[in-house]
Formats: C-alpha cells, sequence, structure tokens
C-alpha cells in the first residue's frame, strides 16, 4: 500500500507524543510552546521502550536514533498498535520499511539539509579542480610548486538522485557554467539539470560524467547500486562523490579501479561500516578523501527536526497534508 496520510485518533489535547531521544532538552521547551495540547512523554533510551508504550499508549513518536545504544527497535515501533504517526528525524529512512500504511505513517526530515550538502558537494569539486589536496601537501612539504587547474566550467557533473538536495547542487552548478545531467526514476525534465535521463539509462549518463554525485536513498533496489560493472561504466578519469550511504557502492571494486586510474578520485561520507574502523582500507587507498558522515551535519539539526514535527503536528490536527510524508513501496 502506498504512502496514505491518516487523520488524528483523537483531538489534540488528548493526544500521547512519544519523544525518544537522549537529548531532548534541545528542543522540548519549545516543541510545547509550539504546540502545548498533547501529552508529551520523553524515554532517553531503547531498554524501556516496551514498557513505556505499553504504559503510555502514544499516538505519534518523535523518533531519533540513537546508535549508541545499538539496534533500532524497528519492529517495537512500528507494530505497536497505538502508534499511528512516526516521524523519522533524519532524511534517511532505510532502517524502517517495510510498514503498513493503512495503519501507520512515516514522515521524514528530508529537506533540513539541503544547504549544507550542496555546500559540501561543492566544495569536494573545488577541492579536486583546484589542486587543494596538493597544496596542502605541498604547504606541509615547504614546496612551492604552481599546478595547472582545470575549471568546473565546461565540464559534465552527473547527479544520481535528483530529490532537494540534488536539485540545489544542479542550482548552484549553474553558476560555474557546468553541464548538470540528473537520473531520476521517471526521466521527467527539471529547471536545475540541462538533462534528465531516468535510472533505466544510468549507464548512458555515467558514461558522460566528468564528476558523478551519487543521492538516492538506500532501498533494496539501489543496495549495490554501483558494484564492479556500473562503476566501470563511469567515463575514465571521473571523480566520484558518495552523499548517499555507503552501501551503495562496492568499496573494494572501486579501491582497485581507484588503484588502476580508471576512476581519478573519490569523495566518500558515507561508508558500509559507520564509524569506519581504523584498519580499514578505506583510510589509506590512493585517491580517496574521506569525511565521517558530515555533509549533513547541520548545526542544531536536532532543534530543527523537531521544530519541522512540530510543523507537522499543527498540520495532522487541523487535517492539513503534512510534509515529506514516506511511501514503504519506495523506501522514501
Amino acid at each position: 500500500m502506498n504512502a496514505v496520510q491518516l487523520p488524528a485518533p483523537k483531538p489534540a489535547h488528548e493526544l500521547t507524543v512519544l519523544v525518544h531521544h537522549h537529548q531532548s532538552a534541545l528542543y522540548l521547551d519549545e516543541l510545547k510552546r509550539r504546540r502545548p495540547e498533547p501529552r508529551y512523554v520523553v524515554l532517553d533510551n531503547y531498554a524501556d521502550l516496551p514498557a513505556t508504550l505499553e504504559r503510555e499508549q502514544p499516538d505519534a513518536v518523535l523518533s531519533f536514533r540513537m546508535g549508541f545504544l545499538g539496534a533500532f527497535p524497528r519492529e517495537t515501533l512500528l507494530g505497536f498498535p497505538s502508534i499511528r504517526w512516526l516521524h523519522a528525524t533524519g532524511a534517511g529512512i532505510e532502517h524502517l520499511p517495510p510498514w503498513d500504511a493503512g495503519r501507520l505513517m512515516v514522515t521524514n526530515s528530508s529537506g533540513l539539509h539541503v544547504s549544507i550538502m550542496a555546500e559540501y558537494a561543492l566544495w569536494a569539486m573545488l577541492d579536486r579542480t583546484q589542486r587543494m589536496g596538493l597544496y596542502r601537501q605541498q604547504q606541509q612539504d615547504r614546496v612551492w610548486n604552481l599546478l595547472p587547474v582545470t575549471p568546473l566550467a565546461g565540464r559534465t557533473v552527473v547527479i544520481v538522485g535528483m530529490g532537494r538536495i540534488g536539485r540545489e547542487i544542479g542550482r548552484r552548478l549553474a553558476a560555474f557554467g557546468t553541464r548538470v545531467v540528473g537520473v531520476t526514476r521517471t526521466g521527467a525534465p527539471l529547471a536545475e539539470a540541462d538533462l534528465v535521463l531516468p535510472e533505466a539509462r544510468l549507464d548512458d549518463a555515467l558514461g558522460q560524467a566528468d564528476i558523478c554525485i551519487i543521492l538516492t536513498p538506500l532501498t533494496p533496489r539501489t543496495r549495490g547500486l554501483f558494484g564492479p560493472e556500473r562503476l566501470m561504466r563511469l567515463k575514465p578519469g571521473c571523480h566520484l562523490i558518495n552523499l548517499a550511504r555507503g552501501n551503495i557502492v562496492d568499496e573494494a571494486a572501486l579501491r582497485a579501479l581507484l588503484a588502476e586510474g580508471r576512476i581519478d578520485h573519490a569523495t566518500f561520507d558515507v561508508f558500509h561500516t559507520e564509524p569506519l574502523p581504523a584498519e580499514d582500507a578505506m583510510w589509506d587507498a590512493p585517491g580517496v578523501t574521506v569525511t565521517p558522515h558530515v555533509s549533513g551535519e547541520l548545526a542544531d539539526w536536532q532543534f530543527h527536526a523537531a521544530m519541522l514535527f512540530a510543523e507537522n503536528l499543527s498540520r495532522w490536527i487541523s487535517e492539513a497534508p503534512l510534509q515529506n510524508l514516506c511511501d514503504p513501496a519506495l523506501g522514501y
């Protein structure tokens, strides 16, 4: 069943909201100020979740992933009968599907990280085209050596996944004179791209890519999307940037192609295992820039995610359309 907005099960003053987070002090007072009617219950751990759900019978959950506590309690939350709506505070919801869309709604916090992730992507491209890595090394070595620069202007940037972030990157790249090729499910035209191709023509797009940016959500369809054969489809000398999820790319195959020189460089912010273990080969692989999943690390993001929930709570109560209603069939 596709995404369907479900009505609030009771009047606002009778609703119970579970705030499932160990840092709720960052935003709880403002959340209550904006929507004072519901009863708010705070839980800062996973261990007490079953008992809390039985005791409090929440109608909605503001859900933060607390990775330091272990595995996310997906079945416990999605299977509890009183919960009609779960708001995920990240953009990626690969930890949630499937769910029963006839009984439960899921929304996410897509959109909060658009600007900062677009800035990261621009940094990654310019850092490479302007040879900043080499100049940083030259500074450490006290070497003065001028190197030629190939500008972004005239290059083709392929963006795999033209959601809000991809479109914002495309919009900003227009100022640099780049050619933007987007890849989406349908291939419908977008103002932020010079060309949009459907996902069935992904390989055609990759063959044009001087730079390829991966932004597609992690779903069963995209897991392993960039395996050995797909990586070989990239234009020789491509700069690959992954801001999506690590499990979309075969890291061993990527390292092999980097060593061969077929792929020029990889800027990766996401990895199969996070935190990236100290012994992982990605740390030292030639031609790899590693950052610790920071591209979307917006200052005060927890507060902003909670305020998005507050806005949606107002919409739910007033029977207005919710923002970021997710589709279990698509996985986002």
